[in-house]
């Protein structure tokens, strides 16, 4: 968007005064979150930092150069030329730096790819790339089960007894009349969702199609053509704008909202049950369907009656109490919290305790404008509802130093603010001040995610950017940030412990002296960033609703042999997360589960327990490589049991093996092809979206040497996409498949190419 449109954009915030409450820049008093002041000392720090200062605070690795060995005269190289048929570019790759990752264009699963190599008895290589994913297929399947067999019917039960409890005491409560209003919207709003409102339009609708006739399912008292219109929106899913024609009437004023995001994606759009649950989680966390809990900044182009939407916020906290839903609620928040971390938002404990403190104990005490003042002091106090991440379009002047904050606000189910949304904020505008000038970055990229864990090697690949939008100043803030978190951070909940797999994902190899000398070279190292990218594609998709986005302003056969990628940490760091999932759902306890999610609970228990064992297994062997120790009989039968496939009678292949075993649903979700995509990022100037995502598995041919053992080994590699898309389209699984199978396909980003030659259709046969 050129600077005219910026500033346009920022002149129109004054259309939004109309219908609310004038808030008045003098009576605005921000409230940074604790997290927000830490990153703007660090920012201090590197306040207008060059690109050249910024690579020469981070010196490059001692990467090896060269083999001293030629990989075509060690075991195994010409059965794995003439088994893969690699071409001369690929034999040259695999001869000057030990490796190189092939891609036939066929839709290989990391199953069938694990199958391939068995069949064609070559040795084994179990990646990282392999064990991130069967992490991701598990984790996605886990998830699925518990939000269709117990988090909804949960809710739907919270929702109803909560609007209930609101029509029973609605008479006595008529001095906060337009309180009552909001919260019954607010709750009519998320129960026809859950019903199967705002889905695509069907003539006939039934239970088991995603599809909605436009007919009013759970009614508002008073407000059902309000509800009505809003649902409308959400099935039209298109962003608004402030200064549009077309605004959301609600709660008093006028808003502008984005519905894109109310598009189910990633694995919501499996069934009709899932798909509605994801809009109403939508409607309940999104940050622009949020009530205001305090004054925002006008300059933001938001006007909200805080005073207003507190007391929606504290009736609404209050009536979980009353109608003895606040246990569910409890249930439903906590298994999210365990998941994902804390709402980034003002949650329903923290404004409970807040009421209690204020002796705000029954909707009648909120009608006193001076309780809800001295409350708004408190929130002011505490830090409580103040954002981290910028989740909807905040106006922002570019010709004016003044960075808008995002709003304090409440939601009953708030999304999440993870590290990685917080870093892909603070790289684009208007977080970037450079030479007393904001700096229109409108786009990150997921490499500035990756430098920002630790990866010095992405440092590089960012090199262009940088120096076209001078943004090293945060970048570094960015990564400072990340460091100074404590060990505890990354344990307290399962996207972090994943966050810190991936970071181990890009450890230094160059100095552990029986490392294989072809993973101590730079490029081994962008196969490891396209490792590290792919799997954090697959925890953003697997949790879409959850974290916050962030917006810019039979054959008889065996492996003869087996090698795993000596990454110990990583491994140690996934059996920890699967060891503290499982005590974390053993520990919880589900008040209204009935027996059939009871049986579902234990059942992932006790695959959680399995799998921990096989991590640390895995484990084991890779510290067993890094110390040139040798393998038991035992190991080398271990590894030879990756994979395994039987014809069952007339029926298809029975997959089975230890690999198999990792997937939560069995051996056939192992050879399911299942390409996934994900959008990470809003640019509301352009209305684009950032699109991360993995498509089919590609061979990954490698030249082991262990001491004075050498020999190629064969396993099986992400391939990874990194691309924007018009927000009002954000891609499903489904229509990213169709892409695949397609002319339309994405490049690849340019720096694979340092492992990749160019794709080349060819068929290995059976």
């Amino acid at each position: 968007m050129s600077v005219h449109s910026l500033s346009l954009f920022f002149t129109l915030g004054s259309v939004l005064l109309a219908g609310c409450s004038p808030v008045t820049s003098a009576e605005y008093v921000p409230s940074l979150p604790e997290q927000e002041v830490r990153f703007g000392r660090l920012l201090a720090e590197s306040a207008d930092l060059t690109h050249d200062e910024l690579i020469a605070q981070f010196s490059q690795r001692e990467y090896l150069d060269g083999l001293t060995f030629d990989p075509a005269n060690i075991p195994f190289y010409e059965e794995t030329v003439k088994q893969l048929k690699l071409t001369d570019a690929e034999q040259q790759m695999l001869r000057s730096q030990g490796f190189v990752s092939i891609d036939h264009k066929q839709h290989y699963s990391f199953g069938s790819l694990y199958y391939a190599i068995y069949t064609r008895d070559l040795p084994v290589l179990v990646t990282t790339d392999s064990i991130l994913h069967a992490l991701h297929r598990t984790f996605d399947d886990l998830l699925m089960e518990i939000e269709q067999t117990y988090l909804t019917s949960v809710l739907q039960d919270v929702l109803q007894r909560c609007q209930s409890e609101l029509q029973k005491q609605r008479d006595a409560l008529s001095s906060l009349s337009e309180n009552c209003e909001d919260v019954d919207l607010y709750l009519a709003v998320a129960q026809n969702l859950l019903l199967g409102a705002g889905a695509p339009h069907v003539e006939k609708p039934h239970r088991i199609i995603d599809g909605w006739n436009g007919e009013l399912l759970v009614g508002a008292d008073g407000q059902n053509e309000q509800v009505l219109e809003i649902l409308l929106h959400i099935q039209s899913l298109k962003m608004q704008f402030p200064g549009d024609t077309e605004l959301t009437h609600i709660y008093g004023g006028r808003r502008a909202i984005d519905y894109s995001q109310f598009k189910p994606r990633g694995h919501y759009t499996k069934t009709p049950w899932l798909a509605r649950y994801f809009r109403t989680m939508m409607w309940l966390g999104r940050a622009d369907t949020a009530w205001s809990v305090l004054p925002p900044d006008p300059e933001a182009g938001i006007l909200d009656d805080s005073q207003r939407g507190l007391r929606n916020a504290a009736l609404l906290t209050l009536l979980l109490k009353q109608s003895g839903t606040l246990s569910q609620f409890a249930e439903i928040s906590g298994l999210i919290d365990v998941l994902a971390g804390k709402s980034d938002n003002l949650t329903v404990p923290q404004l409970a305790d807040l009421l209690e403190q204020q002796k705000l104990r029954s909707p009648s005490s909120l009608v006193s404008s001076r309780s809800i003042a001295d409350l708004q002091d408190r929130l002011r106090d505490t830090e409580a509802g103040g954002q981290q991440i910028r989740s909807q379009v905040i106006l922002s002047d570019p010709d004016d130093l003044y960075q808008p904050p995002s709003p304090s606000i409440f939601q009953l189910f708030g999304q999440r603010g993870t590290v990685d949304s917080f870093v892909l904020s603070k790289v684009v505008f208007d977080s970037i001040i450079f030479e007393g000038k904001k700096v229109k970055r409108m786009m990150p990229t997921a490499t500035d995610v990756m430098f920002a864990l630790g990866n010095d090697s992405a440092l590089p690949l960012l090199a262009d950017g940088l120096e076209e939008y001078p943004y090293a100043g945060n970048l570094k803030a960015c990564r400072d940030f990340v460091d100074q978190y404590a060990p505890t951070f990354w344990e307290e909940n399962l996207y972090n412990t994943w966050l810190e797999a991936i970071r181990t994902a890009g450890a230094d190899l160059t100095q552990r002296q029986h490392a294989p000398e072809s993973m101590r070279s730079e490029k081994w190292q962008r196969k490891q960033l396209q490792t590290q990218l792919a799997s954090w594609a697959e925890l953003r998709h697997d949790m879409v609703l959850y974290a916050k986005q962030p917006y810019t302003s039979e054959a008889k056969c065996e492996y003869p042999m087996g090698y795993v990628e000596p990454y110990p940490e990583l491994y140690a760091c996934l059996r920890k997360l699967v060891e503290d999932l499982a005590g974390r759902l053993e520990n919880l306890r589900f008040a209204n589960t009935g027996k059939h999610y009871a049986r579902h609970h234990q059942r992932e228990v006790d695959f959680l327990k399995r799998m921990a064992t096989t991590l640390a297994r895995l484990e084991d062997l890779a510290k067993k490589e890094l110390a040139a120790e040798p393998f038991t009989e035992e190991d080398q039968n271990w590894l030879k049991a990756t994979i395994d496939v039987r014809r069952r009678g007339s029926g298809g292949p029975q997959y089975t093996g230890w690999y198999c075993d990792l997937f939560y649903k069995g051996g056939l979700r192992a050879s399911d092809w299942a390409p996934t995509v994900v959008d990470v990022h809003t640019d509301p100037n352009t209305q684009e979206v950032l699109e991360q995502g993995v498509g089919s598995c590609n061979f990954l041919v490698i030249a082991i040497d262990n001491e004075d053992d050498r020999a190629i080994y064969v396993g099986p590699a992400y391939s990874y996409y990194e691309f924007t898309h018009p927000a009002s389209d954000r891609l499903t699984d489904e229509a990213w498949t169709k892409m695949l199978d397609g002319d339309d396909v994405p490049a690849r980003p340019t720096w694979t190419a340092a492992f990749q030659p160019e794709a080349l259709q060819r068929d290995v046969g059976k």
